[in-house]
């Protein structure tokens, strides 16, 4: 803790490597607590997993890196789409619409953590900001919702035609069923 704000433990030493695009050595910066690398040449930034956690779940970490990004120039479209290698590893990354709905395509690297174009990380906070992980849980609960009632349909269909459970699910109540249940009532 610094300041009474989550300090990550990366945020003293942000990731080292180069740009994806530019090609160009990032530069270690830290905002308030949170330390990440930026390309000098297109604002692109790289931030540890930790680091980008923060950004979620810490309003005060949101301030700051809206303020940060505030500073900067606006942001540029991205010349197309394409696969970008990740600046620690250089192993492609993955892309993510993040959070699932938010219209901003993340690069991603599940081990060393996540490149985002300039402006992007407004994005996220301003998608966080306005609820969107709430918005995300309520249809992802709905989905799940829907499935089940699938499949319990597809459970009563079964059982009347006289067909054993266990042939098609491997228990009386069903393995996915089970799974699904569980999974709603995490998502609650």
């Amino acid at each position: 803790m610094r300041c009474g704000a989550l300090l990550p433990a990366e945020s003293l030493k942000a990731a080292a490597g180069s740009c994806p695009d530019c090609r160009q050595a990032l530069v270690s910066r830290v905002a308030g607590v949170v330390g990440f690398s930026e390309c000098a040449r297109c604002g692109g930034l790289f931030l540890g997993q930790e680091a980008f956690d923060a950004v979620g779940k810490d309003a005060g970490t949101r301030e700051r890196a809206r303020a940060f990004e505030s500073a900067r120039s606006p942001a540029v479209p991205e010349p197309g789409f394409h696969y970008r290698p990740c600046p620690a590893c250089r192993k492609l990354m993955n892309r993510s619409n993040y959070g699932g709905g938010s219209g901003v395509i993340v690069d991603v690297c599940g081990p060393h953590g996540v490149f985002l174009d300039r402006g992007e990380l407004t994005k996220i906070v301003d998608f966080l900001e306005r609820g969107g992980w709430d918005r995300v849980k309520k249809r992802e609960k709905q989905r799940m919702e829907e499935e089940i009632s699938a499949l319990e349909s597809r459970k009563r269909s079964v059982g009347e035609q006289g067909l054993p459970m266990a042939l098609h699910y491997g228990t009386d109540r069903g393995f996915l069923p089970e799974i699904l249940a569980s999974l709603f009532r995490y998502f609650g």
